[in-house]
């Protein structure tokens, strides 16, 4: 039986990981900060099996410090494969510094102990870490950043985290990274994507005239497992499965869940107001903003992302954003109707 260890095993990514390497018939150890957290994933199970709980106990759970190096290196040393889905999403300025610290020590901590012990590491990264093409064609692996100003911490995070792969990479680390579009999908209704279908549930007014990739959980868990599978090493893959502005995405949330789509334009100037009244309001009362400068800036920039690479050599088919949006919402709705 393979062994594989996954971090951010109670998020969106990571539970949808877990229920499929369990499907697989892999040996799971998860790594937590505290055990409440299970429950996250016991819900997002609860999507696909009547038997979320038993799925649940299959799991070998370990709480700790993803920072705490020797900790890391104990948890590698009895797994044959890592699966580091596990990240610090914060947009703050206030925490810029932190999350890049965070994020890029944590991947450091995992490549030096794969590393040494010859394991093997898939690590997801995100589109925020690529550039816009120089041409304006689709966004693909080959588009680099040639700087890091003007970017969120988060974003910076991710991109440094690259690099401590790519080190790994280069001293002979098996290893290989996926960077995932805007991830959909079930799961805490309260945070992340899933939050969009609340949103426009509750009547979301504002959309943004910008526009981004998209893809469907299930599709990162395929890409991530045929990667494991074929043992690809040294390779990077964009996943995304459809490009559509913001607009259209909740125009369509907002049809499947009976609610309606927002109608005001948020442009350059609204957007202005927004990040600077939560920079000062964060300032006093504490807290994530909704909005930054940095956010307001690309809220209106339409980016397109090619995941031929990971259909030519994966042979993913990526589902469709309505067949991605009709899943969840039908999901959202059977968990709103009982509530």
């Amino acid at each position: 039986m393979q062994k594989a260890l996954v971090t951010g095993a109670t998020g969106l990514l990571g539970s949808h990981l877990v229920f499929s390497l369990l499907e697989k018939g892999y040996g799971v150890t998860a790594i937590i900060r505290s055990r409440e957290s299970i429950a996250k994933t016991t819900k997002i199970l609860s999507f696909y099996s009547s038997n979320a709980q038993e799925l649940t106990n299959r799991v070998s759970w370990v709480e700790g410090e993803l920072l705490d190096a020797e900790f890391i290196h104990s948890m590698v040393a009895e797994c044959d494969i890592v699966f580091h889905c596990a990240a610090q999403v914060s947009f703050s300025p206030f925490r810029k510094d932190e999350v890049i610290r965070v994020n890029t020590e944590i991947t450091a901590n995992i490549v030096d102990a794969a590393l040494e012990l010859g394991k093997r590491l898939i690590h997801v990264s995100s589109i925020a870490s690529l550039t816009s093409s120089n041409n304006g064609s689709a966004v693909d692996e080959g588009c680099l950043w040639n700087s890091v100003k003007g970017e969120n911490g988060y974003a910076i995070s991710k991109f440094y985290s690259e690099m401590e792969v790519w080190r790994g990479i280069e001293l002979g680390l098996n290893a290989a990274i996926v960077n995932p579009a805007v991830i959909l999908g079930p799961g805490d209704w309260n945070g992340g994507s899933p939050f969009f279908f609340k949103a426009v549930k509750r009547g979301l007014p504002f959309y943004t005239l910008g526009g981004t990739g998209f893809v469907d959980v299930r599709d990162v868990v395929t890409a991530m497992l045929t990667i494991a599978e074929k043992n690809i090493s040294g390779e990077r893959y964009v996943l995304v499965g459809d490009n559509i502005l913001y607009k259209e995405f909740f125009d369509i949330v907002a049809k499947n869940i009976g609610a309606k789509p927002p109608r005001i334009a948020a442009k350059r100037f609204l957007l202005s107001l927004g990040w600077r009244f939560e920079y000062l309001r964060c300032l006093i009362f504490g807290g994530e903003p909704v909005m930054t400068k940095e956010l307001a800036r690309t809220a209106n920039r339409i980016t397109a992302y090619s995941a031929q690479k990971a259909i030519n050599v994966l042979g993913i088919e990526f589902r469709t954003i309505n067949e991605t949006i009709e899943h969840t919402a039908r999901l959202f709705n059977q968990s709103f109707s009982r509530k």
